[in-house]
Formats: structure tokens, C-alpha cells, sequence
């Protein structure tokens, strides 16, 4: 079960859908649906961000205000290593 939109400068270029949004009551997934993805999403993040700095886009001692110029002024000392350290707090 699950749901794909593809979309390539504002319009979609491939949508497809399979499988029940709610299998009780037979509502199926469409574009809209909206899944609990839970944690899942962060391995994937590291994994890019650790594909950028091995072909030199970012380093991971970047402060995040680098790629995030309107950050608010306390997150001058963040580096991008920091978010790493957070991606298994209780907190993320």
C-alpha cells in the first residue's frame, strides 16, 4: 500500500496509488494521503548529508546559518555535526 506524486517545477509529472488509507472502512490512498512515516526519514537524511560532504557541497563542520541565513541569531554555534549528535535524542 502506498502513494506516489511526482512533480518537476510546480507540475506533476506522475501520481499513482495503491491500497487502502484505511482498510476498515475502505477509503483508498490517493496523492493526499498522509502516512506515518515515523522515524524512518532519518537515515535517509544522514545518508544524504553525508553524500554531500564526500563530493565537498557542504562539510559537517558548517555552521548551519551557512545554508540557513535567516536562522535566528542562537544558532550561530550550531554546525551541521550538532544535528547529527540530535538525530537519536528523545527530543528529535
Amino acid at each position: 500500500m502506498g502513494s506516489v506524486l511526482v512533480t518537476k517545477g510546480g507540475s506533476t509529472i506522475f501520481e499513482y496509488s495503491v491500497g487502502y488509507a484505511d482498510v476498515e472502512w475502505r477509503v483508498p490512498n490517493s496523492p493526499v494521503t498522509k502516512f506515518r512515516v515515523g522515524s524512518i526519514t532519518k537515515q535517509f537524511t544522514a545518508a544524504g548529508i553525508l553524500l554531500l560532504e564526500e563530493r565537498g557541497a557542504l562539510r559537517l563542520d558548517d555552521p548551519v546559518t551557512k545554508y540557513l541565513p535567516e536562522a535566528p541569531k542562537a544558532w550561530d554555534g550550531v554546525t551541521i555535526f550538532h544535528l547529527f549528535l540530535c538525530r537519536n535524542s528523545a527530543y528529535v
